[in-house]
């Protein structure tokens, strides 16, 4: 799972995480 989180207009990858869902409060986390 890869999270990004919009800094500046851009979207950055903020957290990776493959085994345990996490909540992230970011609405754009795939």
């Amino acid at each position: 799972t890869v999270c990004f989180r919009k800094i500046d207009g851009r979207w950055l990858v903020v957290h990776e995480h493959a085994s345990v869902p996490m909540p992230v409060p970011e609405p754009a986390c795939n």
